[in-house]
């Protein structure tokens, strides 16, 4: 099997694992939502602020879960795109910066999810900005 191939789908893989990750985060917020009406309905005020933490926990765990997906999404759909034109040396080249704040955000070393999407928008814009410099080249040819 040939590294554009396996990066593909190391990375496919890995974005499968975080989609059921999150699902599972996800069912269990919603257990846990529940579990707070249920104190909060029985006038048990500690049970219900116990539940109100763990809820809370749950969620910065699937904010953070879906930075990260999103930012993989965008490396799947690069990876397929270098599997399918057989270009090996677009993964060499890449933006040091751009790989560790990419690290960073896996590591969960992100201050929050605005700047998490920020970054996305930066990334966004500057592969559009590319695009467009690129066809504006190829019609000067």
């Amino acid at each position: 099997m040939n590294a554009d191939r396996e990066y593909a789908l190391r990375i496919a893989t890995e974005a499968k694992r975080l989609e059921k990750s999150i699902s599972g985060k996800k069912s269990e917020l919603k257990t846990w939502l529940s579990r707070v009406d249920l104190a909060e309905n029985s006038e048990k005020e500690e049970l219900a602020e116990a539940a109100k933490k763990r809820v809370s926990e749950l969620e910065a765990e699937i904010q953070k879960l879906e930075v990260e997906a999103r930012l993989l999404s965008r490396d799947v759909e690069e990876a397929k795109t270098l599997w399918k034109n057989n270009a090996p040396e677009r993964l060499l080249s890449t933006d040091a910066e751009a790989l560790v704040r990419r690290l960073d955000a896996l590591a969960g070393n992100i201050g929050s999810e605005s700047e998490a999407f920020a970054e996305l928008q930066r990334n966004a814009d500057a592969e559009a900005a590319l695009e467009e410099l690129k066809r504006s080249m190829e019609e000067n040819k």
